[in-house]
């Protein structure tokens, strides 16, 4: 009777895990860029960044496509055609500030990023 109970709590376990595909660290009181690149073909398509899951929709930032740079606060999204990726800078990180993020562009592969911030000096 305890192997099905075990396997119910795996299953949840395996369920809940986040998978990250760019982790960065930042300190307290500074700033952070977190680079994310995109494929051939999404140049001028929109740009987004979010705070926690896809599906959340929290967007942070949303660039035009052809747009170089976008801001909102301490938040800003600069993108660059020739490599293919955009960075996104946040400045006066916070504690937080910490936690998941995501970036897409277009209908683009989806990366999720894990933001740690340490505590300044």
């Amino acid at each position: 009777m305890k192997f099905p109970l075990m396997t119910s709590g795996f299953l949840l376990m395996v369920i809940s895990s986040v998978c990250v595909d760019i982790t960065v660290r930042g300190t307290e009181e500074e700033h952070v860029n977190i680079t994310c690149p995109y494929d051939h073909g999404y140049e001028n398509s929109y740009k987004y960044f979010y705070k926690g899951h896809y599906r959340d929709n929290n967007i942070i930032l949303k660039s035009y496509g052809g747009e170089s740079s976008v801001f909102n606060g301490r938040f800003s999204l600069r993108d660059d055609h020739q490599t293919r990726s955009f960075i996104v800078t946040i400045r006066n990180l916070s504690m937080e500030d910490a936690g998941l993020y995501g970036c897409v562009a277009g209908w683009g592969e989806y990366k999720q990023i894990q933001l740690n911030v340490i505590k300044g000096a």
